[in-house]
């Protein structure tokens, strides 16, 4: 879908996943603005999975001690917009 979604202010702490990290998005616009990323363990991209139609924007996020087994410990992309990080950590 191309359903835009703006998380603001949120805390992701210590959680486990399979598949898929913390947040997922297909398609459509993802913004995380002000939230912190911590202790987060998947086994294919722990904080952010992107499918082939995501776009993803994180603006002033902290991100700290993720994990993954395979994809990458904050972001598994398939997508082929780009994905921005600004004033995070």
């Amino acid at each position: 879908t191309n359903a835009a979604v703006a998380l603001t202010r949120l805390s992701f702490l210590n959680n486990i996943g399979s598949d898929r990290g913390v947040l997922h998005s297909d398609g459509g616009s993802l913004i995380v603005t002000a939230s912190y990323f911590g202790g987060n363990v998947a086994d294919s991209g722990a904080t952010i999975s992107l499918g082939p139609a995501a776009q993803f924007e994180a603006i002033n996020c902290t991100f700290e001690r993720n994990q993954a087994r395979a994809g990458g410990g904050c972001v598994r992309s398939a997508t082929s917009f780009p994905i921005t990080f600004k004033q995070c950590l």
